[in-house]
């Protein structure tokens, strides 16, 4: 019980943490070298999660 609520937890504060990324970039409406940057970082978090949405 307690495994599966932590990553129930885990999974959500993720989904969370890319919501405000992908809001975060339409509203700055950032360059490309940023576009760079941020997909470096999601690209270690979650390629197909990323790209999916």
């Amino acid at each position: 019980m307690k495994y599966t609520n932590k990553r129930s937890l885990k999974s959500a504060a993720k989904k969370k943490n890319q919501d405000w990324r992908k809001r975060a970039r339409e509203e700055q409406g950032i360059t490309q070298a940023d576009k760079g940057k941020v997909t470096a970082i999601l690209h270690t978090a979650s390629l197909s999660s990323s790209f999916s949405r």
